[in-house]
């Protein structure tokens, strides 16, 4: 009885020892193959620092195995090398091995065809595609317009992103040196096609040497005006001037007046400055739910000297980089509701503006944003301003090397 126990424990130990050398051999064919190559494991990145790990870990197995001496040398051997190989195969044939394109922040696109998935895979790692797409009826399907990933798998890829533009179209930077447009709704061409807006009428008038490019967005007022220019202003691509477009409303979009911040997403968020030692200075990041200072007195003046130094802040930006900036005052339909003491303040500022309220009063009856007639007028006066005619020479050329 205690003999067959004996020879029952004796098979047990041979088939974990056995185990053990199958697992120490694996770990390094694994270990071997990930120092040589760069691999992904879903979000992990595995590199070659955790592959001579895994080689120590195997060694460590087969050196236990050994020293254990359960089974004979020729089928340790055997064991050893039959996970070595094993591992060494799955590393360099598994999906470990691959370049994947995957969508990220795709446009909010509606073609007339239902989208599609396009495949294209073969055996060999490094050659795993995936795009998405809809159907059509020239080109058979086309890229969905947005902007996507590409993960690299493989040491011989680097990490990348396509920008496809609204016909399918992977973009190609534009290198030219740009004229900025900066402010809201009125400056974003609410309720107007692209070639009606100001901004898209103006650069049809200047130099095609230039690239006009509108940053204004619905609901944004100075502050986000100086976020996003002292964003930009950090590429490496040119500028070569930078307009800002200013109304009444944005006092109260700038501060923490609870009148307008009330209308909006409680929990979406906008840049909070504050003036300190009369400088605007970047607090935080303030929901328009916490905003709730009072349509008073006080809080008015408190958006007046903001919204004064935020200015100032964009000036200050454009200053230091050599960039022209222009303030340019804009009509509103809300004007009446906003005592605005920003152009009259401008006049002694320091800082150049161009008016164009007089020539620019019509608005839509019931939305209150202009209409393509108001954005036809103020692209005519900032075509025919002094200030702005440079733009209509082409920026002088590189010295030819010599």
């Amino acid at each position: 009885m205690v003999s067959i126990q004996s020879s029952s424990h004796s098979s047990v130990l041979q088939v974990l020892s056995t185990l053990l050398t199958l697992s120490g051999g694996f770990l390094l064919g694994s270990g071997i193959s990930l120092v040589h190559t760069d691999h992904h494991l879903g979000p992990l990145r595995i590199s070659a620092g955790l592959g001579i790990l895994v080689v120590g870990f195997g060694i460590a197995l087969l050196l236990i195995a050994a020293l254990a001496r359960r089974i004979p040398t020729a089928l340790q051997l055997s064991a050893a090398t039959m996970g070595f190989c094993l591992a060494t195969i799955l590393c360099f044939t598994a999906p470990l091995g691959t370049v994947q394109v995957v969508e990220a922040n795709q446009e909010d696109f509606e073609p007339n065809q239902p989208p599609i998935r396009y495949y294209k895979s073969t055996i060999q790692p490094g050659h795993t595609y995936y795009s998405s797409g809809y159907i059509d009826s020239v080109r058979g399907w086309r890229l969905t317009p947005g902007s996507y990933v590409l993960e690299t798998h493989l040491p011989d890829y680097k990490d990348a992103r396509y920008q496809i533009d609204l016909e399918g179209w992977r973009e190609c930077p534009d290198l030219r040196p740009r004229v900025i447009f900066l402010g809201c709704s009125f400056t974003f061409g609410a309720g107007v096609q692209d070639d009606e807006c100001f901004v898209g009428r103006f650069a049809q008038t200047i130099s095609p040497a230039f690239h006009v490019v509108n940053y204004a967005q619905s609901g944004w007022g100075t502050s986000e005006a100086n976020t996003v220019l002292e964003s930009e202003l950090e590429s490496p691509l040119q500028t070569n001037a930078v307009i800002y477009g200013w109304m009444a409303d944005h006092l109260t979009r700038n501060y923490t007046n609870v009148s307008w911040h009330k209308n909006l997403n409680p929990d979406s968020k906008f840049p909070y400055f504050d003036v300190v030692n009369g400088k605007a200075e970047l607090k935080e990041f303030k929901t328009h739910g916490e905003c709730d200072s009072p349509d008073d007195s006080e809080t008015n003046r408190k958006e007046v000297e903001l919204a004064k130094a935020l200015i100032l802040r964009l000036n200050e930006w454009c200053t230091n980089k050599g960039i022209p900036f222009f303030v340019l005052l804009l009509s509103s339909r809300f004007a009446q509701y906003h005592s605005d003491p920003i152009p009259d303040w401008l006049r002694s500022s320091g800082v150049d503006f161009i008016d164009v309220r007089a020539d620019s009063n019509d608005f839509y009856p019931n939305d209150g944003h202009p209409t393509a007639k108001w954005h036809a007028a103020v692209a005519k006066e900032l075509d025919q301003s002094p200030k702005l005619q440079f733009l209509k020479r082409s920026p002088a050329m590189d010295e030819p090397a010599k």
